[in-house]
């Protein structure tokens, strides 16, 4: 039996490569660079208005005040706009991003002025360069616009597609499964209800893969042929869930030729969590009590796709929070507890969902984070300082 650190440490170093692909950059989003990106060309390619307005020169306007406004002559609109020459006394309307006139330095924003009839009248002065983009002032030709490793938002794909860039490289997710094992064989008057919670546990796993945009797949729940099927579901997957009877799947895996790296981990939940290497596939599995599921997903299984998708961040959030209540926790084993997070008097606490709430099915609705009770505690008193890593990013609280 590992320690949980240890376990930890052994799951992400069992990261050895990783997959590169070319991708259309609608189906990059949320998905890390495998390169630099860089463009041939400076943006803008000419000065430009930040907003629209009118454009002026700034010593026409300047002094302008609410109690003495500056009146200017209006260019007639022209398609040509890049062509006209703002004179000394005159004033061209622009919108955003418009090529700004000549001799114009600076753009007055609608709202500081007022038409009248072909004049207008400008209420507030304008420093040179107000509201305008200087050409290469944006982007510069050759400089790094989006660095390798940078997780891609909709904002980079907006600027890639007006850049007109279609396809960039990526860190590929793994391909992941979800088998469950011999549920129900031995609750055959409790089998709606066996292969529910089953089906409930696989929708939860398959839920915190797709939070990753992780592709993945339920082969739902095996009770016969398990050898064929989980060596089917290993040729399709590059990883994969197990849970279930996990003692059963232990020897199949054994049978199939699979190398253990870890049975079991000096931690609570106790709950059997162990981790196989099939040739280049990895292999976990799971207890089917889902507040295990969630603890074991956050703590092991999620910072092990995210190093494999070449993410930065890799551990949740982590936040000091005190024990509202007594807790009883044998000393020597590391305890990870599902967690309710509060404030009181400018302090954070925490209360263990199994203390109060076990029995409710909702519980797991409301949960904030997971409490980790170090091994060299004993019995944790009330307002025991702990480790709490935080599954929602609940702000009221922080």
């Amino acid at each position: 039996m590992i320690s949980a650190e240890e376990a930890q440490k052994k799951i992400l170093n069992s990261i050895k490569k990783f997959e590169v692909k070319n991708l259309d950059i609608l189906g990059c989003l949320g998905l890390a660079l495998a390169q630099d990106i860089k463009i041939n060309k400076s943006m803008p390619i000419f000065d430009s208005a930040l907003k629209s307005g009118y454009a002026v020169r700034a010593i026409d306007i300047k002094g302008a005040d609410v109690s003495y406004p500056v009146r200017l002559k209006i260019i007639e609109s022209s398609k040509e706009k890049s062509m006209k020459i703002i004179e000394p006394g005159f004033c061209y309307f622009v919108t955003a991003c418009d090529k700004i006139p000549k001799n114009c330095d600076c753009i007055v924003a609608t709202g500081d002025v007022e038409l009248t009839g072909n004049d207008l009248l400008v209420y507030k002065e304008c420093k040179r360069g107000e509201n305008i983009l200087f050409r290469s002032a944006d982007i510069t030709k050759s400089n790094i616009l989006l660095k390798k490793g940078k997780i891609i938002t909709p904002e980079d794909i907006y600027i890639l597609s007006f850049l007109g860039i279609e396809k960039i490289k990526v860190f590929y997710p793994p391909n992941i499964g979800i088998i469950t094992v011999g549920l129900g064989k031995k609750e055959k008057n409790k089998q709606l209800h066996s292969n529910l919670r089953g089906e409930s546990n696989s929708y939860l796993l398959a839920a915190k893969l797709n939070e990753l945009a992780i592709p993945n797949k339920r082969f739902g729940n095996i009770k016969s042929n398990i050898n064929k099927k989980i060596e089917e579901a290993l040729s399709k997957c590059d990883i994969l869930l197990i849970y279930g009877q996990a003692v059963e799947a232990r020897d199949l895996l054994l049978s199939l030729g699979a190398e253990i790296v870890f049975w079991d981990v000096n931690q609570k939940p106790y709950h059997n969590f162990s981790f196989f290497v099939f040739k280049d596939k990895k292999i976990f599995v799971l207890p089917r009590n889902p507040a295990s599921i969630i603890i074991y997903f956050e703590i092991y299984l999620k910072p092990f796709i995210k190093k494999i998708m070449k993410h930065k961040k890799l551990f949740p959030r982590k936040v000091k929070a005190k024990s509202l209540n007594e807790i009883n926790h044998k000393k020597g084993i590391t305890n990870f507890e599902l967690a309710l997070l509060f404030k009181k008097e400018g302090e954070l606490y925490f209360e263990l969902i199994n203390e109060k709430y076990s029995s409710r099915l909702t519980s797991l609705i409301n949960i904030d984070g997971i409490v980790k009770l170090p091994a060299s505690a004993g019995v944790i008193r009330k307002n025991f300082e702990a480790d709490l890593f935080l599954i929602k990013e609940n702000e009221k609280y922080l």
